[in-house]
C-alpha cells in the first residue's frame, strides 16, 4: 500500500504599504526543499511575489486542500498573520505553524496573539520535519 504524502502549505505573508517584492523569501524555499526530501507534498504561497493580500492568501490556503499550514511571523508582517491565522480558524480545519523572528523570540506571546497551534524557533528546516512527524 502506497503512503499518501502529507499535504503542507508554506506562507510569506503580505506586508502593508509594500507592493513589489525585492526578492523571494529563501527561508521559505529552503524549508520547501528539505520537506519535499522528505516526501511531504509543498504548496508556497508567496503573498509579496504573487501580490495578494490577506483575503486571496486564505482563500488560496483553502483551496490547496493540506492540512498543515506554516507561515513566517515577522515584525513587519505579524498583523496580517494574526488575521490570516483568524481567518482561517472559522474555514479550515488544518494546524497552523510559525516560524521566523517572532516565533524564535517571542514565541509564547506570538502563540497566544495569533491563536496558532505551535512554533518553530530559530533554524526550523529539520525540526518542523521532526515535529510533524510525530
Amino acid at each position: 500500500m502506497t503512503q499518501v504524502a502529507l499535504k503542507v502549505v508554506l506562507v510569506n505573508p503580505p506586508q502593508e504599504g509594500r507592493k513589489v517584492p525585492s526578492f523571494e523569501n529563501l527561508g521559505i524555499g529552503y524549508l520547501a526543499a528539505v520537506l519535499r526530501r522528505n516526501g511531504f507534498h509543498v504548496i508556497v504561497i508567496d503573498a509579496m511575489l504573487e501580490e495578494l493580500d490577506v483575503k486571496g492568501v486564505v482563500n488560496k490556503i483553502i483551496q490547496a486542500g493540506a492540512t498543515l499550514l506554516g507561515i513566517s511571523a515577522t515584525q513587519a508582517v505579524f498583523g496580517n498573520v494574526a488575521k490570516i491565522v483568524s481567518m482561517l480558524r472559522e474555514k479550515w480545519s488544518g494546524a497552523i505553524c510559525l516560524g521566523g523572528h517572532l516565533a524564535t523570540f517571542y514565541d509564547k506571546r506570538a502563540l497566544e496573539e495569533t491563536n496558532a497551534d505551535f512554533a518553530v524557533r530559530k533554524e526550523g528546516e529539520y525540526p518542523f520535519v521532526s515535529s510533524i512527524r510525530s
